[in-house]
């Protein structure tokens, strides 16, 4: 009797453990993040990545960054679009990131502490 009791706490107490492990090995996702990624979901981006920590360069402080790409259909089916979505800590530092980081054939655009960068579709479909 002793003994089944003790293999009964165990057993308790080791599916307690492992539910408190999932659960925190999967967090929300930042309400921000998810509202961009349900934005570029509904207009058909399906490959996500996603940095939600802070990060501190030299010249800027990162929020966290949502990269996204869609495929082309038909004859542009090796053509995607793609953005990047960045939240800084100022808009300061958003400014000297998209200032920092233009090059041709890249749309870069700057929206308080949000800068949108990837082809012209893609920053007008995280932007919409």
């Amino acid at each position: 009797m002793r003994k089944s009791v003790i293999v009964a706490i165990a057993a308790l107490l080791l599916v307690s453990l492992l539910a408190v492990c999932l659960t925190a090995c999967n967090p929300d996702e930042n309400e921000a993040i998810a509202g961009y990624r349900e934005k570029l979901q509904a207009k058909g981006y399906d490959n996500f990545e996603v940095v939600d920590k802070t990060d501190n360069k030299a010249d800027y402080i990162m929020i966290w960054t949502l990269s996204a790409t869609k495929n082309g259909e038909g004859e542009n089916a090796a053509v995607a679009d793609y953005v990047t979505v960045t939240e800084f800590k100022s808009e300061e530092d958003a400014k000297a990131y998209a200032e920092k980081n233009v090059v041709e054939g890249v749309t870069v655009k700057c929206e308080g502490v949000m800068v949108f960068m990837g082809t012209e579709q893609g920053v007008a479909d995280a932007m919409a």
